[in-house]
């Protein structure tokens, strides 16, 4: 005998599928999505689509990226790629929900924003886009949307992809080229979620179908794109001038997350429920965390904040949600998981500063330990010349020159990006780094 719950679940995986082969057959028929600057205001893709965007998120201070917070949104089959990215203001993120609505959450938070609104969109459809019926950028013919932007001698370029290739036009003959990606294993590989430009490179998320694509049913489809042991996307990094290959990222699972650049950081989602953060320039992983459902929608940034939809739900135990990572976020709530790189990176300094009070001996001064405690827990954010550190995530310390009191005030409460240490440290040593910092700050 079934039981109740054990048919609401196969009811969830039949939803599941139904979903995925929704979404591959949108992909697959060149109508994965419209451009967004026609549709979505949002600062991080911007008239040119180049979904870049500055903020403090770097390599150095995504080692301290956590999870602020998570919010349950609304979701149904085939709610995927095809929504836009969350729309991101100073004070709130605003989502786009299945039916066509807009859903205000308050960005520190996550709680509901009762009137919020959204600003229209001063620019529907950029003038570059307009050109793409004339001259040479007709030759772009591309199901995601093209990105605008510039080669050798600032000559206009137009970056579209449709099927495994890539291809980048101009007005200037010199800057036309294409780009065919390689195929993994016995796939066929498709670019199918947004791309992104900076850096002289173009960052495009690849999805490796597998070649019986057709006879698989939904279930079983769903299963082989999200195999961890197979390579079902890539990332890859190709030269703007030339299309040559700069690095490639094999993936578990397909990254329809679409590409968002953060300074040196190229960020993307996949299927199965991971976000990973990856250098820019060399393709080596800064950041991965474990998502509460898969996702299938693009992610988007803004200052020291990543906001992740995970609104693909699959199997039993899953919640669709928006989750906000920041800077000195405090790892794990709800769903999602603390990021398996900040947790390596705060188990190194943690070592490193056991190591050090070791080598003083018990004779240490006071002041040692609260050097030692200060480089295991807030070099990584803080400038301060007597530690040598340059973090620029919180206030500049030797400009500030803190009094020992506003010091265990910080560390023990917290303050906006900076997380509370009370229950972390003890009296004790939030009063040695406290002592430690007010005696050294601008000297």
């Amino acid at each position: 005998m079934h039981s109740k719950n054990g048919r609401k679940h196969k009811s969830l995986i039949t939803l599941a599928s139904m979903a995925m082969l929704a979404l591959l057959a949108l992909v697959l028929s060149g109508c994965t999505t419209g451009t967004p600057a026609n549709t979505w205001v949002q600062p991080n893709q911007n008239a040119q689509n180049t979904r870049y965007v500055g903020g403090r998120i770097n390599t150095k201070t995504v080692a301290i990226l956590g999870v602020a917070w998570a919010a349950d949104i609304d979701t149904k089959a085939g709610f995927g790629n095809a929504a836009p990215s969350p729309y991101i203001t100073a004070k709130n993120v605003f989502v786009q929900t299945p039916g066509g609505g807009i859903k205000a959450l308050d960005l520190n938070t996550g709680d509901p924003a009762v009137g919020a609104t959204i600003a229209a969109n001063a620019v529907l459809r950029p003038t570059w886009l307009s050109r793409l019926k004339a001259g040479a950028l007709r030759k772009i013919k591309s199901p995601v949307s093209p990105i605008l932007t510039t080669g050798n001698d600032d000559a206009e370029i137009v970056v579209g992809a449709a099927g495994s290739k890539v291809a980048a036009v101009s007005n200037t003959s010199d800057a036309e080229w294409t780009s065919t990606i390689k195929a993994v294993g016995n796939t066929t590989p498709k670019v199918i979620a947004n791309m992104a430009v900076a850096h002289d490179s173009v960052y495009v998320p690849v999805a490796n179908l597998p070649k019986d694509l057709a006879s698989l049913d939904g279930e079983q489809l769903t299963k082989k794109l999200q195999g961890k042991s197979s390579n079902n996307g890539q990332l890859v990094s190709l030269n703007t001038s030339n299309g040559d290959v700069n690095w490639t990222k094999k993936l578990a699972s397909v990254p329809l997350g679409a590409a968002t650049v953060v300074n040196n950081i190229v960020f993307t989602s996949t299927l199965d429920g991971h976000v990973y953060g990856f250098n820019a320039g060399n393709g080596d992983t800064v950041f991965e965390s474990k998502l509460p459902a898969g996702a299938v929608a693009p992610l988007a940034a803004f200052d020291g904040t990543l906001i992740v939809p995970a609104s693909f739900v699959h199997r039993r135990g899953q919640k669709a949600q928006v989750v906000a990572f920041t800077i000195g976020g405090l790892g794990e709530v709800g769903g999602a998981a603390a990021p398996k790189i900040k947790a390596q990176a705060e188990t190194k300094t943690a070592d490193s500063a056991k190591s050090e009070k070791a080598a003083g001996g018990e004779a240490a001064a006071e002041g040692a330990d609260g050097a030692a405690l200060f480089a295991a827990n807030c070099a990584g954010c803080h400038t301060l010349k007597a530690a040598n550190t340059s973090g620029t995530v919180g206030p500049n310390l030797d400009q500030s020159k803190p009094t020992e009191a506003l010091v265990v005030n910080r560390v023990t409460n917290g303050l906006r990006a900076m997380p509370s240490f009370k229950g972390t440290l003890s009296t004790e040593e939030i009063a040695a780094i406290a002592k430690y910092v007010s005696s050294v700050a601008g000297n």
